[in-house]
């Protein structure tokens, strides 16, 4: 239940915004930047390929990857680098 004056302050509102582009930063702009999900011109089924995409980045982030465009690079080079990772 919303009580009134709970949760209206500024501080409430800095909070939700940085959580928000936390977000933004996190994830989406890896996506776009480091796996050029924005220049994608696959049409039919998007959303299969978004998902992998994503699949790909949790496998990362669960490794404790850093920098992401050097690990895709790496390991585009060298598939048994892929198969090391964890969370497979």
């Amino acid at each position: 239940m919303h009580r009134p004056g709970a949760g209206t302050s500024a501080e409430h509102y800095a909070a939700a915004t940085r959580g928000h582009w936390g977000v933004e930063n996190r994830v989406h702009y890896i996506l776009d930047v480091s796996m050029h999900e924005g220049a994608s011109r696959v049409r039919k089924s998007p959303t299969i390929l978004s998902i992998l995409r994503s699949f790909a980045l949790n496998i990362l982030r669960f490794n404790k990857v850093n920098n992401v465009a050097d690990a895709l690079w790496r390991n585009a080079m060298n598939l048994n680098r892929v198969l090391v990772y964890g969370g497979i």
